[in-house]
C-alpha cells in the first residue's frame, strides 16, 4: 500500500513537471533561434498594430480593428526576443512589438513566428484579382475574396476561437471583446462579413 502511494506521488510529480515544462516551452523564446536576431525578415500576411508610446504593438491574438497596418512583404529586422514576445524595427527605426499570448495562439511562439515571418522577400500570388489586391493593400476583407486572400489581408484569427482555419466561418477579434466573423461559401470565397 505504501509502495503504491509512493509510486502515485512520484507519477504526480513527474506529470506536474512535464506540464510546467510544456507551458514554459510554449511561451519561451527558445522557439525563435538566436541566429535570427539582427536579420531582416518579411511579413507573410497582413499584420495590425496599435500605436503605444512611440512604438507599434501587436498582440498575437491579432486585433484587426487597430489602426496601423503592415501589408504582406513588409521588411523588418528582428532585434529582441524574450519569454513574452519579440521586437522588430522598420527602416525608420520604429519598434514593432509582438506580445505573444499563448492562450489565444494555442501554439508555440516559434510556430506563430514561422506562420507570420519569412527570411526571404514575400511576393503576392499572381492569381489574385484586382479587388483582392486592393483589400490586401488596405488590410480589409471584402466580399468575393478567397480564403487565402483574407489571410493575406487580415492575418490569421486566434486559434482559441477557430480550431480550424478551413471552417465555413472564421472569428477575428476587432478589439478586446469585439469580434467580427468572415463567412465563406462553397467555393471558399467570402460571402458575408459581420460588423
Amino acid at each position: 500500500m505504501l509502495a503504491m502511494k509512493a509510486l502515485l506521488r512520484t507519477f504526480s510529480i513527474v506529470a506536474l513537471a512535464l506540464a510546467a515544462a510544456s507551458c514554459k516551452s510554449s511561451r519561451g523564446s527558445d522557439q525563435i533561434s538566436d541566429e535570427l536576431l539582427n536579420t531582416q525578415v518579411y511579413t507573410k500576411v497582413g499584420m495590425h498594430f496599435d500605436a503605444k508610446r512611440g512604438r507599434y504593438v501587436m498582440a498575437s491574438t491579432n486585433y484587426i480593428g487597430v489602426p496601423i497596418y503592415l501589408p504582406p512583404g513588409s521588411e523588418l529586422t528582428l532585434t529582441k526576443k524574450g519569454r513574452g514576445g519579440f521586437t522588430l524595427i522598420d527602416g525608420e527605426d520604429t519598434e514593432h512589438v509582438i506580445e505573444f499570448r499563448p492562450k489565444h495562439s494555442m501554439m508555440t511562439m516559434g510556430k506563430w513566428y514561422d506562420m507570420h515571418f519569412s527570411s526571404m522577400p514575400v511576393q503576392l500570388p499572381e492569381s489574385l484579382t484586382n479587388e483582392e489586391r486592393d483589400g490586401i493593400a488596405e488590410g480589409v476583407a471584402r466580399l468575393g475574396m478567397s480564403r487565402s486572400a483574407v489571410f493575406l489581408a487580415l492575418g490569421y484569427p486566434p486559434k482559441s476561437n477557430n480550431p480550424s482555419l478551413k471552417a465555413t466561418s472564421l472569428r477575428y477579434e476587432a478589439r478586446r471583446f469585439v469580434s467580427r466573423r468572415v463567412y465563406f461559401d462553397d467555393n471558399d470565397v467570402v460571402s458575408k462579413i459581420t460588423p
